[in-house]
């Protein structure tokens, strides 16, 4: 619930600052810039600094920000109020994934692959089911973008209310001695994890990397281990891609591919039902030990996606595009996050994640406004042919290390 009114947030704000503030594209560019950019200072000042144990407490405090940036970002009535509403917006989006991952990761090391490619799958559901809702309240609501915002803006409360309710339940039946084996939200494994369970033989203990004796683990991750360097090098390779599809798509769909708003939602819902299957073959089939070839097929598509929206054509196009731009979505994320798990040591994979996150946010966050630049100047078409460019540096720096990438 956190994701798909996180999206709805991402992908609904600029037709709301265009066509209801009148803001024009590079303005647009802008404030997804800057909400990217609170994205990234969130995560690198406060999600890299956090304990795991503190994880439960991040995601609610998240949530609860969320809900409230779309309350002002959905009734803002200037552009001050839509800024105001994008800062809180990108705080609740730098704090809570990473350490939600991070969270899960460190609860089973045993089958850490497998439990983080259930996690994505879970955002995968709630970002394809997200903009078909959203398509709907779009259409009985004549278009409205404001109606829709602001119906998205209670779902992260409604998860925290979830969450906390399985977190009481679970926590009652240990103090009850009566503890069952029915699986359990992420909230409330966090939190039991933390407070009551046995630490597992072989479990990694996460402690705060603001630990006078631990410099830079996140760094020392990323690049200086083969699975770090290989998730990192993926993760940027798709960063620039999503970004453009994020903020301008509904944009794109409607001035290149001639489709309404709602119908530009039912091309982000087409994005992510490929993206959320992708997530369920990686889950049933993990571990994954041709990681290399995957990731390889990845990059195929994602050139593959990006030529066709560049040479435009019918809405069939359009679609077609966005499933297979839906693949690598689906398939780089989890598999990534198992490469910087298993490349952690002891107490720095909170800050390996956070690191990882606050990367590609800052990448997301400058990609808006040199694409809206671009936009602005030469059409969305020639925007879509710039996207390739970073693509094709990310894909020779991954050959550059494929005999390194590990099983």
């Amino acid at each position: 619930m956190f994701r798909s009114a996180q999206n709805a947030g991402q992908t609904t704000f600029p037709l709301l600052a265009k066509n209801q503030l009148g803001v024009g594209t590079g303005t647009v560019g802008t404030l997804g810039t800057a909400a990217g950019a609170i994205m990234v200072l969130a995560a690198w000042l406060l999600a890299t600094r956090l304990a795991s144990r503190t994880a439960a407490s991040v995601v609610v405090v998240g949530a609860t920000l969320l809900a409230g940036s779309l309350l002002v970002i959905g009734s803002a009535p200037s552009i001050v109020w839509l800024t105001a509403g994008l800062v809180l917006f990108g705080v609740a989006g730098g704090v809570t994934p990473p350490s939600l991952a991070t969270a899960i990761a460190a609860a089973s090391p045993a089958h850490r692959e497998k439990q983080l490619a259930r996690y994505a799958t879970v955002l995968s559901a709630s970002l394809a089911g997200g903009p078909l809702l959203e398509a709907a309240i779009l259409y009985l609501f004549h278009q409205n973008v404001r109606v829709a915002l602001l119906f998205f803006a209670p779902f992260p409360l409604v998860a925290v209310a979830v969450g906390m309710r399985g977190k009481w339940r679970r926590e009652s039946h240990l103090r009850s001695g009566t503890l069952d084996s029915e699986p359990t939200s992420a909230l409330a494994e966090v939190a039991i994890t933390r407070e009551s369970a046995p630490r597992p033989s072989g479990a990694q203990r996460l402690v705060a990397t603001s630990d006078p004796n631990t410099r830079r683990p996140g760094r020392a991750v990323l690049l200086g281990t083969p699975g770090g360097r290989v998730a990192l090098i993926m993760q940027l390779l798709y960063s620039v891609p999503f970004a453009a599809i994020t903020v301008f798509g509904a944009l794109l769909a409607h001035k290149d591919f001639g489709l309404s708003a709602a119908h530009s939602q039912l091309g982000f819902t087409t994005f992510f039902v490929t993206s959320f299957i992708s997530r369920v073959v990686v889950a049933r089939r993990s571990p994954i030990n041709a990681k290399r070839t995957v990731f390889a097929v990845c990059i195929a598509l994602t050139i593959a996606g990006l030529a066709l929206i560049a040479f435009g054509g019918p809405a069939a196009v359009f679609f077609l595009a966005m499933a297979l731009l839906g693949v690598p979505h689906g398939v780089i994320f989890p598999l990534a996050l198992s490469l910087v798990a298993s490349s952690a040591h002891d107490g720095h994979l909170a800050a390996a994640n956070a690191g990882m996150f606050a990367t590609v946010g800052l990448v997301s966050a400058i990609t808006p406004a040199l694409l809206g630049a671009v936009a602005a100047a030469s059409g969305y078409q020639l925007m879509t042919v710039a996207v390739l460019a970073p693509v094709v540096i990310f894909s020779a720096l991954f050959a550059m290390q494929w005999s390194n990438v590990p099983r």
